[in-house]
C-alpha cells in the first residue's frame, strides 16, 4: 500500500471513531467518506507537504559567471571568498575614484598606493590584497587584463571611470591556478554597466573643512538598449585641488638640517650654522650646529589632479548561441606636485674658504688655508615642481559562442597602452 494511501486510511478510521463518540464535530471536508477498499488519492490539497514537493516541477536557475572560476554556476555555488561592491555602495562613500574606494576595504591591507607627491607614479592609486603588493594582485575589466603601469608595475585603477562601474567583486583568496602568479594576492573584477537605458547627467563637490583638498566629479552616462544589443557610453572628468602639506597638523613641520643658509665643517669636524642664520632655525645636533629648514612649507602632501575618461561597451547578440562585444575605453590625465627646493653637498677650495667669513677671512670654527665642506638648499632654483601627463587607452573585441550545452568558446583580442611622462618643470639644474 502506498504512503499516501495508508495516510488516508488513518484520517478515515480517526475521523468515524470521532464522529460516534461526539455528533457534534464535523468530519473534516478533505477526508474521503467512501469504503477503504475504494478508497483513492486524496485531492491535491491534503496531500503531505513533503509529498506535494516533489511532485512541483524544479524553477530553472540561471548561472551567471562568477569572478575566481572559468565555470559558469549560480552564485550560491561558489565556493572561494568573493566580496561585492555594488553600485549603491559606491555612491555612499562619496569618493570620485575606483582606487579610494577599494583601498578602504577591509580585504585591502597594506602596501596599497595613492595619488601622492614625489615620484613619477603622482597619480598612480592601486591595490594591495592580504598584503601581498599590488604586483601580486590581479586586476580585471569585465574578466579581461588591464596594462600595468611602468613605473609601479601594478594595474592603475584610477583609468577607470568611476560613472561606468556597475559592482567590484574581489576574490580574497588567491587564484594563480586559472589566473596566473599575479593573482597569487587575489582578483580584483571590475564590472562596468550594461543594462543601463537612457541618460545620466551627475556632477559632485566636495569640500573638506581643512583648507585644500577640494574634489569635483562630473559624468555623463548614456544607455541605449535593444532587443538583441546594449550599448553604454561614459564621459567623465575629476579635478582634485592640491594640499600643502603646510596646512595639515600632521604634516606641517618637517625639519631638515639642511637649509639656507646653510651650514659647513671642516675635515670631518663638527658642523657650523652659517653667521646669517636666523637663531631661531639654528638647530643643536651631537654633530654640531646646523641652519634648519621647513620643508613643509614648500612641499605639495597630495598633488593637484585633472582627469578625463571615455568608456564605451557595445553587446550584440547575434543569435541564441553567438554574442559580440566591443569596448574602447579612454583616459588622460595630469598630476602636479610640489617638493621644497633642492638640498645640496658641495666643498669650497682652501682659497675660497679663506675669503668667506666675516671682514674677508675665515668662517667661525675653520682653519684658514683648508677647504670647507658645505650643505646647502638651493632656494635660488625655486621649488621642484612636477608635471606628470598619462595617456591611456584599451580596445577589446570579443565573441562568444556556445557550442552545446555545458560548452562555450570565448575569443578575446584586447590592446592595452599606457604613455607616462614625468617632467620637471622648475626648480632642477641642468648642470651641477
Amino acid at each position: 500500500m502506498s504512503r499516501i494511501k495508508v495516510s488516508v486510511l488513518l484520517l478515515f478510521a480517526l475521523s468515524q471513531s470521532i464522529a460516534s463518540a461526539q455528533d457534534n464535530i464535523e468530519t473534516p471536508k478533505d477526508v474521503p467518506t467512501q469504503s477503504p477498499v475504494a478508497a483513492t488519492p486524496a485531492p491535491a490539497e491534503s496531500v503531505a507537504p513533503e509529498t506535494a514537493a516533489v511532485s512541483t516541477p524544479q524553477k530553472e536557475v540561471e548561472k551567471i559567471e562568477v569572478t575566481g572560476s572559468h565555470i559558469k554556476r549560480i552564485d550560491t555555488e561558489g565556493v572561494s571568498p568573493v566580496v561585492t561592491v555594488t553600485r549603491k555602495d559606491i555612491d555612499k562613500t562619496g569618493y570620485n575614484s575606483v582606487g579610494d574606494v577599494v583601498r578602504d576595504l577591509s580585504v585591502n591591507s597594506f602596501g596599497s598606493a595613492r595619488e601622492s607627491s614625489g615620484s613619477n607614479a603622482a597619480g598612480v592609486a592601486d591595490v594591495s590584497l592580504r598584503g601581498l603588493g599590488s604586483s601580486n594582485t590581479l586586476v580585471l575589466l569585465n574578466g579581461q587584463r588591464l596594462a600595468t603601469d611602468a613605473a609601479t608595475g601594478s594595474v592603475d585603477l584610477n583609468l577607470i571611470p568611476m560613472a561606468a562601474v556597475e559592482r567590484i567583486e574581489i576574490l580574497k583568496d588567491g587564484a594563480s591556478a586559472i589566473y596566473g602568479s599575479d593573482a597569487l594576492g587575489g582578483v580584483v573584477n571590475i564590472i562596468t554597466r550594461k543594462d543601463f537605458k537612457g541618460n545620466e547627467f551627475s556632477i559632485t563637490q566636495t569640500l573638506p573643512e581643512m583648507k585644500g583638498g577640494g574634489k569635483t566629479e562630473m559624468s555623463v552616462v548614456n544607455g541605449i538598449n535593444g532587443e538583441r544589443y546594449n550599448m553604454v557610453n561614459v564621459l567623465s572628468y575629476r579635478d582634485n585641488q592640491v594640499i600643502y602639506s603646510r596646512d595639515r597638523p600632521w604634516s606641517n613641520y618637517r625639519i631638515s638640517k639642511i637649509g639656507s643658509p646653510g651650514s659647513y665643517s671642516q675635515n670631518g669636524g663638527p658642523s657650523h650654522a652659517d653667521p646669517n642664520c636666523p637663531p631661531s632655525q639654528v638647530i643643536h645636533n651631537t654633530g654640531g650646529d646646523y641652519c634648519g629648514f621647513n620643508t613643509s612649507n614648500f612641499s605639495t602632501e597630495l598633488p593637484a589632479l585633472k582627469q578625463f575618461g571615455l568608456l564605451s561597451e557595445t553587446n550584440v547578440e547575434l543569435s541564441s548561441k553567438v554574442k559580440l562585444t566591443a569596448r574602447v575605453g579612454g583616459t588622460e590625465r595630469k598630476v602636479n606636485w610640489s617638493y621644497a627646493p633642492a638640498p645640496g653637498h658641495f666643498s669650497v677650495p682652501a682659497g675660497t674658504a679663506a675669503t668667506l667669513g666675516p671682514g674677508g677671512g675665515p668662517l667661525p670654527g675653520t682653519t684658514a688655508g683648508q677647504p670647507l665642506d658645505v650643505s646647502y638648499r638651493t632656494v635660488e632654483l625655486g621649488n621642484r615642481d612636477s608635471e606628470v601627463g598619462t595617456e591611456a587607452y584599451n580596445l577589446l573585441l570579443g565573441t562568444q559562442i556556445e557550442l552545446a550545452k555545458d560548452w562555450q568558446l570565448d575569443v578575446t583580442g584586447t590592446h592595452n597602452k599606457t604613455d607616462t611622462k614625468d617632467n620637471g618643470v622648475n626648480g632642477y639644474a641642468l648642470i651641477s
